[in-house]
């Protein structure tokens, strides 16, 4: 390359350079986005409290993934600090999906984002009464089976590329981050589709139902992986809320210390589980 690249000494004497991620690309660096979730300091304040082992909130363990108390309280609507379901939004949301599983609550995760939310409608009426479920192709029950005939997460935009425009594993990536990365080029990548579509076999009629779908997205959607990640995460907030109450208010109480309008809330909210927290003692109170 024609010019060059800063680099300093990082506070522990590490190299560092400053690029954004196109150049990072360009120079053979991976990114890592590394996302800091305040639930999981949480979390694990609360398991350290009540001696609780790892396995107990796992999700390769069938009693907590399907512990009837993790939903009942979800469906309540009792949701305030539980991981990303705590808004009025979300809480209206659940009102109407009343989710009882993982991939309810992962797709329930995914609903709430701006691709995803013209979905919605589709989604609890699917649930509700699945002989309502409609599909443009046969071959799109494969794709749209799980998630009630609606399309929700990215891996599903790719699916479709790739069953109907026969697309390859990377075609389909690009569609992907066009999607997700690039809604500028949305319209053009869809119009590829849609003849790679046609020379697939399949009608001009089915061509242009799937295309207009794709086009209205490019907004901000997930793919499933993430939202599964959130959907876990969630499930473990609402199982201390249900089964260690004590501990679990008192990490995000901890967690909001600095925040007096949350603490309030918080306050508030520990009432209805019937935990009891005192004022501020001169003698007994310390830091936490």
């Amino acid at each position: 390359y024609d010019h060059y690249i800063g680099i300093r000494r990082g506070q522990n004497g590490e190299h560092v350079i400053s690029v954004d991620k196109v150049m990072d690309e360009r120079i053979s660096l991976v990114k890592y986005d590394c996302l800091g979730v305040a639930s999981l300091v949480a979390i694990n304040e609360a398991m350290q409290e009540d001696n609780i082992d790892p396995w107990e909130i796992d999700i390769n363990n069938p009693d907590f993934e399907h512990d009837e108390a993790i939903f009942d309280l979800i469906c309540s609507g009792k949701t305030d600090s539980l991981f990303q379901i705590e808004s009025q939004g979300m809480k209206d949301l659940i009102a109407r999906l009343q989710p009882r599983s993982l991939e309810e609550v992962t797709a329930l995760v995914a609903l709430y984002r701006p691709d995803a939310m013209p979905a919605i409608d589709g989604y609890v009426n699917g649930k509700n009464n699945p002989s309502s479920i409609r599909y443009a192709h046969p071959d799109m029950a494969q794709i749209f089976d799980k998630t009630f005939g609606q399309n929700i997460y990215q891996e599903q935009s790719m699916r479709l590329t790739k069953v109907f425009g026969g697309r390859s594993d990377a075609g389909a990536d690009r569609m992907r981050k066009c999607l997700a990365k690039k809604p500028e080029k949305v319209k053009e990548e869809v119009g590829l589709l849609h003849q790679e579509i046609l020379n697939n076999g399949y009608s001009k009629e089915l061509a242009d139902k799937i295309c207009e779908e794709l086009s209205t997205k490019g907004g901000y959607g997930f793919n499933k992986s993430h939202a599964a990640a959130y959907g876990v995460i969630c499930m473990q907030t609402a199982y201390l809320k249900a089964h260690h109450k004590t501990a679990f208010f008192k990490a995000v109480l901890n967690l909001n210390k600095d925040k007096a309008g949350k603490v309030n809330k918080i306050i508030l909210d520990a009432r209805q589980f019937s935990v009891e927290i005192l004022p501020p003692n001169i003698n007994n109170s310390d830091m936490n």
